[in-house]
């Protein structure tokens, strides 16, 4: 093996390749960020809120594969009210909330390479997903509501973003 700008340079020949495991196949991968993008009122909301359902009462995702049991999911939104839409929006699309958590942002903002965030993922067992309006900018933020936010790979915790 070759030693190339101190380990950081590899070859792909060293690398084993491994089976992706979707959740839906073939936009949401268990374990890769994923972003779902869109101007604003072209259903990304209502997508993500039947995802949600799907996950949280253990389904059949969109491409019709039954899950094996109910997921726990983190659903983090900033744009809307949480007991006026983001609650009802669950509720109309059939989700568990019982399996449905978010991190509170009332007194403190948090980006998604936030440590915070990767506890919760880690305590709650959850996949999560994250959809993001804006566009996705340089240096891995995202931009939503005139603030960016990180939009860093969360994989090794098994999450989807």
């Amino acid at each position: 093996m070759i030693d190339m700008c101190d380990g950081k340079l590899k070859l792909y020949s060293g690398v084993t390749e491994t089976a992706v495991d979707w959740l839906w196949y073939p936009f949401i991968p268990y374990g890769k960020l994923t972003l779902l993008q869109g101007d604003p009122g072209c259903g990304k909301s209502t997508l993500m809120m039947n995802l949600i359902a799907t996950a949280s009462s253990g389904n059949c995702s969109p491409d019709g594969k039954k899950l094996k049991k109910p997921l726990h999911v983190i659903y983090q939104c900033s744009e809307d009210g949480i007991s006026d839409t983001i609650k009802p929006r669950l509720l109309n699309a059939g989700a568990d909330c019982n399996n449905v958590a978010f991190l509170d942002e009332e007194t403190d903002w948090i980006t998604l390479n936030d440590e915070k965030i990767r506890r919760a993922i880690a305590d709650f067992n959850a996949p999560c997903n994250r959809p993001c309006s804006g566009v996705s900018g340089r240096n891995g933020y995202c931009q939503r509501g005139g603030h960016a936010k990180s939009a860093s790979p969360t994989s090794s915790l098994g999450c989807y973003v």
